[in-house]
């Protein structure tokens, strides 16, 4: 196999990074009045799916990574280590992109430690290898991390609920439920999207030729299928709980939002041939932002809610609004071919990639 990362999970989290600034820009900029048109229902509903890729692919990515360190040789204790240490630098990288935060738009402590994206990511990640460590095997684990993820899925609306949180600090609450101006994502149920992607990414890891890509990819589609269908059935049924909301703490929205992202997977590498062939500008473009998601998340929060563009804030109608994302995307892109020109002619390398090893292919 050559050096270079699987092309279609760099599109995918291309897509992935589209629809997070859709989701920041329309946020922030669109003026009030136009919140209440369908079109806007319509770009809120796309706009959720940018973090279950993000966690997804993490998750993945991830265990990949930690599956070919231990196809090189290496002991399944210290590709353990490994990952928790992944981990633990994204939970790093989280309070330090709070801290420019303070220090570029204002805050208190309580910014500091609101809880978003990237502290759910790194603990998921943490989770995720701490999970891996329980099996022997790639099968014992993925049913493992399978396991760990419906149960953060099923507990959830529990967890909404249960008195037991109540004593702890608000900064601590803020991690199993959402608390008032304290967090943006929570453990629950967010991180189970990095332990389902964990999942796949054992399975991806075993691959060895095109053919085996091409039955786990079929797998994945017709995994992808049933999940979704599963998913939408069930949240016909009444509840079994107390309260669960479909779109936030509903079990059956998380399958189902798993089984579409199998599918999107799947679906992304289908394209390979129009993504390299007919098709091939917006595939160099959705991988150039793809490798780069974690530096457009870094710089792009700042630059849509900070004080940079605070005259903008609330402003431009619904279709205003889509010109200014289309504008946007195309600086952000500027920006991050800027940053890797920049750091190939000073260093030769990229402190702004993503956050796992890169991914290679499989030869066809």
């Amino acid at each position: 196999m050559s050096g270079r990362r699987l092309p279609f999970v760099d599109w995918l989290r291309g897509i992935g990074v589209l629809i997070m600034i859709e989701a920041h820009v329309f946020d922030a900029w669109m003026r009030l009045p136009d919140r209440a048109t369908v079109h806007f229902k319509y770009a809120r509903i796309l706009a959720g799916w940018a973090a279950p890729t993000f966690l997804f692919l993490a998750g993945l990515s991830l265990t990949m990574a930690m599956g070919r360190q231990l196809g090189k040789g290496g002991s399944a204790r210290d590709v353990a280590r490994s990952g928790l240490r992944r981990g633990w630098r994204i939970v790093g990288l989280a309070f330090l992109f709070r801290l420019q935060s303070v220090l570029l738009s204002g805050g208190t402590l309580r910014t500091l430690l609101k809880v978003d994206i990237l502290n759910v990511m790194g603990l998921a990640m943490v989770a995720t290898a701490a999970v891996w460590s329980l099996g022997r095997r790639p099968w014992p684990r993925a049913l493992l991390l399978i396991l760990a993820a419906a149960t953060i899925s099923l507990v959830t609306p529990l967890v909404r609920l249960a008195g037991w949180p109540e004593p702890l600090p608000d900064a601590l609450e803020a991690y199993l439920r959402p608390v008032a101006g304290r967090a943006t994502f929570t453990l629950f149920p967010w991180a189970g999207f990095v332990l389902a992607g964990g999942a796949a990414g054992l399975a991806m890891a075993r691959l060895v030729d095109g053919d085996s890509q091409r039955r786990l990819m079929g797998w994945f589609a017709g995994g992808g299928v049933v999940a979704t269908a599963l998913g939408y059935g069930l949240s016909w049924l009444p509840s079994p709980y107390v309260d669960s909301q479909f779109w936030t703490s509903s079990p059956t929205f998380f399958l189902l939002r798993c089984g579409v992202l199998l599918l999107a997977l799947a679906g992304t590498w289908a394209l390979t041939p129009q993504l390299t062939g007919r098709w091939t500008t917006l595939g160099r473009w959705l991988t150039t932002l793809g490798t780069s998601s974690l530096f457009v998340y870094w710089v792009h929060i700042e630059i849509v809610y900070g004080l940079i563009s605070r005259p903008l804030h609330a402003r431009f109608s619904f279709y205003e609004t889509v010109l200014v994302y289309a504008v946007f995307v195309v600086a952000v892109y500027g920006m991050v071919r800027l940053k890797d020109a920049v750091l190939t002619r000073w260093s030769g390398g990229d402190w702004f990639g993503t956050s796992a090893e890169p991914l290679r292919p499989l030869s066809s």
